[in-house]
């Protein structure tokens, strides 16, 4: 302070004080001597040395980086100041008032302040921050997934090669040079040689100096060996890629013109043999014959027709020589898995959750108001919840795992579908609708009077109650053959409880859908007959 004061009496500037000899740099005394600066504690020198420097250029106006961090609170959450008036403190114990802004006020100063798209709210600090040019270019950076700092240049240009004079480069210094290289006797016979046979081809041609081997003809050689490869040398190049076909197996006594007798089928096996289709005759067959002698025997029938089967299979499929790769790693046969980055996005927190199942649920349906989830579990109880809170408000016990539930789709109508086992259960969830709805349904599905009568009752059951109770027997498989289904209505107990009808089918039910009018109703019941 009395520096201060001083420096506000006396204009004049302070005289530098006098500083002796330069201490050697990395030692005590020269870290002693090194100026301190206020940036040095927000930005460490290490960071500094590396690149990372100020935007000098910067227009923000705030002062954050220059008198540091003014709420002191910590790693506090800031929802425990929402009803006060301060929002922390500062590091002289002192309250931090709260802005008093109302959002009308907020809204105005944003449409007046051309700077209002880049500037960053702290809600720890309760201001705004402007952000600098460079700011908003390392922000693009990190979004297109480039290097952060602007500064830096992953593909700088090539320094070049450096031009050195002569006798200068370091390998050129201690060389010893030789004027003059000794060759011997034999090798320069053989320089004189080379060059005589060019000077006389460039004169005679080359083809006097060609030499034409004939073929000789008075040399024996095998007439039927087969591993003697007459072929041109233009056609082998021709049919380099072309690979033979597998030879075949020696016929056996079975396709012989004079088999044994044991080889050959009765008349019986001839009939049976010609009624067989030839998709269902193994690979490879042949009938047997005899013949008494080799003229006697016919042209094959069917040459034509294979070969003109042998033309489509090598005009569909070619052979092909393949290279087979041998893998020292059994690892390496394995499929490469994508990284999960690859596979975003997906699921990575809990949104919500419908508690109350004790086992697996295989299907679930929205209202057509989207306010009201149904769910078939396999504990058999067909359970309602509100979307938005979760609560159970619906719940109705069947007697056999649920495989199917769907709302109608018709939003006019409040009713719920439902089949396990081979009943289908038509359920009228009255918290999911209003009264009217209620009765546009009732009337819809033209309940009975007893089920409308127990609206009173079924005001006094819970859900949680109905799914403790035990739910009557499974319905028999209808007696009548020749109806596809058998309809029972829901007696004053079932209906107080919610459900309308039972539809009773001859197998069990794999599943449903509704017409997207919600006029029409199907199931599927594979292993029925009707």
């Amino acid at each position: 302070q009395e520096a201060e004061t001083q420096a506000k009496l006396d204009p004049r500037p302070a005289p530098k004080p006098e500083r002796g000899p330069k201490p050697e740099h990395g030692s005590r005394e020269a870290k002693r001597q090194a100026p301190f600066h206020v940036e040095d504690y927000h930005v460490p020198r290490l960071m500094k040395e590396l690149g990372f420097k100020k935007d000098e250029d910067s227009d923000t106006d705030s002062s954050f980086d220059e008198r540091g961090t003014r709420n002191r609170i910590g790693n506090v959450p800031l929802k425990w100041y929402e009803d006060s008036d301060h929002f922390g403190y500062d590091i002289e114990g002192n309250r931090l008032v709260k802005p008093k802004v109302s959002a009308l006020q907020q809204l105005l100063q944003k449409v007046d302040d051309p700077n209002a798209l880049r500037t960053v709210w702290d809600a720890v600090e309760q201001e705004g921050h402007q952000l600098s040019d460079r700011d908003l270019e390392v922000i693009t950076n990190v979004l297109y997934n480039k290097f952060p700092s602007p500064e830096y240049d992953p593909y700088p240009d090539h320094p070049g090669y450096k031009e050195w004079k002569p006798g200068e480069y370091p390998f050129d210094k201690h060389w010893s040079k030789q004027y003059f290289v000794e060759y011997s006797k034999r090798d320069l016979k053989q320089v004189n040689l080379m060059v005589a046979r060019m000077r006389a081809a460039k004169k005679l041609g080359r083809e006097h100096f060609r030499k034409h081997h004939k073929p000789d003809l008075n040399k024996p050689y095998l007439l039927w060996d087969d591993y003697v490869d007459d072929t041109p040398l233009r056609v082998k190049k021709i049919n380099r890629s072309r690979v033979p076909a597998p030879k075949r197996e020696p016929p056996s006594h079975k396709e012989s013109y004079n088999p044994p007798l044991e080889f050959l089928p009765t008349e019986r096996t001839v009939r049976l043999i010609e009624k067989t289709p030839n998709l269902d005759r193994k690979d490879g067959f042949f009938l047997s014959k005899k013949y008494n002698s080799l003229r006697e025997v016919p042209v094959y029938e069917d040459t034509l027709q294979e070969q003109y089967r042998r033309c489509l299979d090598l005009f569909a499929v070619t052979r092909v020589r393949r290279v087979s790769v041998k893998y020292k790693d059994p690892r390496q046969l394995l499929p490469k898995l994508p990284s999960p980055a690859e596979l975003r996005p997906y699921p990575c927190k809990l949104g919500f959750e419908y508690r109350g199942h004790t086992a697996a649920v295989p299907t679930l349906s929205v209202n057509p108001t989207g306010q009201w989830l149904a769910t078939g579990c396999e504990d058999c109880v067909v359970r309602v919840f509100e979307v938005t809170t979760g609560k159970l408000v619906f719940a109705y016990k069947l007697p056999e795992a649920v495989t199917w539930v769907q709302f109608c789709p018709n939003p006019a109508l409040n009713i719920l579908a439902a089949t396990a086992g081979p009943t289908l259960f038509v359920l009228l969830p009255k918290p999911c609708g209003v009264a009217a709805v209620n009765e546009a349904t009732a009337k819809f599905l033209r309940v009975a009077p007893v089920v409308r009568g127990a609206e009173k009752e079924a005001e006094a059951v819970r859900p949680e109650e109905v799914i403790n109770t035990l739910a009557g027997p499974a319905e028999e498989n209808p007696h009548d053959e020749n109806a596809v289904a058998v309809w029972q209505d829901a007696d004053p107990r079932e209906a107080s409880l919610g459900l309308v009808t039972r539809v009773v089918h001859h197998s069990r039910l794999s599943g449903g859908s509704y017409h997207p009018a919600g006029d029409y109703l199907s199931v599927a019941a594979p292993r029925d007959y009707a």
